[in-house]
């Protein structure tokens, strides 16, 4: 579903401001795709939500199959227990994904929700319910050992502190000099994936948080490809330019998939 740029690509990439290329594109290609038959859109839907949640997970070292997520998504895991419990776990993770995704797809189309940490912390909850709601979530009580090889994370009794620099951050002069959508989201992003400040789902969460502000911006979402792990992992040791590259390419390959698409049920 995400792909790479293709020999019919409409679309050179890179400008002065591929931020205000890929706003006009976008435009184009959503109203293209709002008159296209209902069931070209539906089916669309549907692969693009398996591709979104799959390579999310492979970001993280996750892999789901396809037939994991049929079961997950199309019965909400329903009758796991009777068909095989081994995967009743990976169903729930699925399920919860899905959950967490429906909410951050209702939010991009509801700028009256301000994107602040508390929405921020309400994409969290739906993958950890058990916390009980967003006044009581903690964050981690140590650093992620096992993650360090990806980059420095800073130490837990200064999470709370950064947090709150980062929303400060986003509602300064200084982001909104940047006037790039694209590169505010990805410092944003950059920021709290750095912080970590979870013991788990920090980075999923954060690229929700990210696509929210991306689509309220008025551009395509960024769905970073499983293939590009190793990419994506080493900007965040320390290359916030090589990020906004491939967030701004995630967004130019999801135009052209949409359009091919578009192309070939015409």
């Amino acid at each position: 579903m995400v792909v790479r740029v293709v020999a019919r690509d409409p679309y050179p990439l890179f400008d002065d401001r591929p931020d205000l290329v890929l706003v006009e594109r976008t435009s184009q290609v959503e109203e293209r795709f709002w008159r296209a038959n209902r069931l070209v859109r539906k089916r669309y839907r549907e692969r693009l939500e398996m591709a979104w949640i799959r390579n999310d997970a492979g970001l993280e070292g996750g892999v789901y199959e396809l037939p994991e997520l049929h079961l997950a998504l199309d019965n909400g895991g329903a009758g796991m227990a009777t068909a095989d419990t081994s995967l009743q776990p990976l169903c729930e993770a699925i399920a919860k994904h899905k959950k967490a995704l429906d909410f951050a797809r209702a939010m991009m189309l509801d700028a009256s929700v301000p994107t602040d940490f508390n929405l921020f912390r309400q994409i969290y909850m739906y993958f950890h319910p058990e916390d009980g709601d967003i006044s009581s979530i903690k964050y981690r009580k140590d650093i992620p050992q096992h993650r360090l090889y990806l980059h420095e994370y800073c130490p837990p009794d200064r999470v709370q502190h950064r947090i709150e620099n980062v929303f400060l951050w986003l509602r300064s002069e200084d982001a909104a000099k940047l006037k790039n959508p694209i590169k505010i989201a990805a410092r944003v992003h950059y920021d709290l994936v750095r912080i970590f400040p979870f013991a788990s789902n920090s980075g999923t969460v954060a690229r929700l948080f990210m696509n929210i502000m991306l689509v309220r911006a008025g551009l395509a979402p960024a769905i970073l490809h499983a293939r590009d792990r190793n990419a994506y992992y080493d900007s965040l040791k320390g290359s916030l330019p090589q990020l906004v590259t491939l967030i701004t390419t995630s967004i130019h390959d999801y135009l052209v998939n949409v359009n091919n698409m578009l192309e070939k049920s015409s």
